[in-house]
This record gives C-alpha cells, structure tokens and sequence, in this order.
C-alpha cells in the first residue's frame, strides 16, 4: 500500500504511516467527516512512535514523551512504575537474598508485573495516543459554537503542540526521587 501523503510503501496493515504519522481509515480511526480527519491527523502529526524506531530512551523515559503529549495519566502510571521498578530492584535484591518462600515470590511477581505494564504502553501508545486525540478533537468541537474552520484548524494546531515544560519537570521530578531513594538506603 503506498501512503497518500508522503507516498512511502507500507504494510496494508498499518493504521498510520511509520515516515509521515498520516492515519488510514480502519477500525482505530473510525469514520469521521473529512474536516475531524484533518485535525485529527493535525493533533497527530509527528507525535506517534515510528514502528521501525524502537529506542531503548523511550522504554526507559516513556512517561516523559507522553507529559509531552499531554497524556497526563499515562505519564504518570509510567512514572510511578519505573519508580516502583527501581524500587523492586534495588530493596527486592535484599529481600529475595535473606529469605525465602513467599517474599521472594511476591518480589519476582511485582517486578513482572512491572515490567509488564511498561511493554503494555511501550507497545501501544500510538493506539491509546489516537484514542486521546479523539477525545479531545470530540470535546473541543462540541464546545467551539460558531467560529470558522479556519480558526478551528489554526486553534487545532495552537493546542497540538508539546507540552517541554511538563516532559522536563517530569525527569528532573524523576532524577530527583531516584537520587533522595538511593542516598536514603
């Protein structure tokens, strides 16, 4: 299948284009009118993870690329997890040494359990991303009353915009707590 926007050859199950970000019409992005496809594909341009671009970075540091979408609550499950990961590794190692039998299972459980969360939006953010920009496309055209398209495209793209502050706050935040947790064992 070739894409309409930047004509690059893809899989014919792709939802979106892993070069340009444009979104095909499928079950993901359901039928919308051609205006709601436009700032549809507007909210998600260039912010969807590439198939072919998996980086070590993002499975480490997802919670901030998703502050930076401004997906707040994903943001924050994968902070709190990653912190809670390190937190298994660094007290359960202790733990899984000087005893044995359930403690050791209950470690071994949470780190997968862990780790399995992490895979679960590593994987699959682009879908929960296209989901949220949906939402909000939804929600912002309901309240906009009467102003042209124009005005919607260009508030569109105004508000589709990174959100730097929160994606950097959220590593310092981050870098801060591991340093207080390792200078406190």
């Amino acid at each position: 299948m070739e894409c309409p926007k930047c004509k690059s050859n893809i899989s014919n199950s792709s939802r979106y284009c892993p070069r340009c970000g444009y979104l095909f019409q499928n079950d993901v992005v359901e039928q919308h009118n051609d205006f709601e496809r436009e700032l549809l594909n507007i909210y998600t341009n260039k912010k969807l993870l590439y198939q072919n671009n998996f980086s070590i970075g993002f499975g480490l540091f997802n919670f901030a690329y998703a502050f930076w979408c401004r997906m707040y609550y994903v943001g924050m499950i994968t902070f709190l997890n990653l912190l809670f990961l390190i937190f298994i590794c660094c007290v359960g190692g202790n733990v899984i040494i000087n005893s044995m039998g359930f403690y050791t299972l209950l470690i071994v459980f949470l780190f997968l359990l862990s780790i399995s969360i992490n895979i679960y939006y590593f994987l699959h953010f682009n879908d929960l991303y296209i989901r949220t920009c949906q939402v909000r496309i939804h929600k912002w055209l309901n309240n906009q009353g009467n102003m042209s398209a124009t005005d919607i495209r260009a508030n569109c793209i105004k508000n589709s915009k990174g959100n730097y502050i929160a994606s950097i706050l959220s590593i310092v935040v981050f870098v801060f707590l591991v340093y207080i947790f390792f200078f406190s064992i």
